[in-house]
């Protein structure tokens, strides 16, 4: 007898929904900490003054290290391996 992969499939996508709601209900509290971070490594002022004046605040250091990271992350392969556990 065939295996149903209608419902197999079906299952997949369910599991895929739910960490997908899992992993954004997660980032979630951490958005607007990583938009901050992001501002003060871009030297963008965060205070009240700023937004009517052309005052900005550069240090190249601080641009050049998160820029490094960055592409050192996106460089590297993806590892590890995908594995389905049937209930």
């Amino acid at each position: 007898m065939a295996p149903d992969v209608g419902a197999f499939f079906m299952s997949i996508k369910k599991e895929i929904l739910s960490r997908q709601r899992s992993a954004e209900d997660y980032l979630s509290t951490k958005r607007q900490t990583w938009d901050d971070m992001e501002d003060l490594f871009n030297g963008t002022l965060i205070d009240k003054g700023s937004d009517s004046t052309k005052t900005q605040v550069f240090d190249h250091k601080l641009s050049t290290l998160l820029l490094e990271r960055e592409y050192r992350v996106m460089a590297q392969l993806p590892t590890g391996k995908v594995s389905y556990q049937q209930e």
